[in-house]
């Protein structure tokens, strides 16, 4: 039934993500997005505290649908879906690297790694969409 739902929200919003984005304004967005989402993620304070910014940012960025994914994603992986990890270190922005899919109209990677010398990167997809007049994220892969 999940993965039911999933391909529901995914054909929902590939059809109403159609209006390309210019590629630097999509990469600015996400840039700002995840240095902020991964500096809060990464804070040892209060867990209700971070989550309540977490959930402020989520809120601000991603759109209804990409919320009700994000909450399926956690329940099934035990992870936070827009790091794709349970934690974070502030280190891995000094890493972080957001292009736009050549291949896809509004697809954009975002990778990191722990560390500078690191092998090992990290690599989510989004998908990007205008929602009155805001840029949002409207589907994480």
């Amino acid at each position: 039934m999940k993965k039911i739902i999933t391909i529901i929200l995914c054909i929902i919003t590939l059809a109403t993500a159609a209006q390309p984005i210019p590629p630097d304004k999509g990469v600015t967005m996400l840039k700002g997005f995840y240095t902020a989402y991964i500096t809060a993620s990464s804070q040892d304070a209060d867990p209700k505290k971070m989550e309540q910014e977490l959930s402020a940012l989520r809120k601000k960025y991603c759109t209804t649908l990409c919320l009700k994914q994000f909450k399926m994603l956690v329940k099934q992986t035990d992870a936070d879906p827009i790091i794709k990890a349970q934690d974070m270190d502030l280190r891995v922005l000094q890493t972080l690297a957001i292009k736009q899919d050549p291949r896809k109209a509004n697809r954009y990677s975002i990778k990191y790694s722990e560390t500078a010398d690191s092998h090992e990167t990290t690599t989510i997809y989004v998908m990007l969409k205008q929602e009155n007049g805001i840029l949002k994220i409207a589907y994480l892969e």
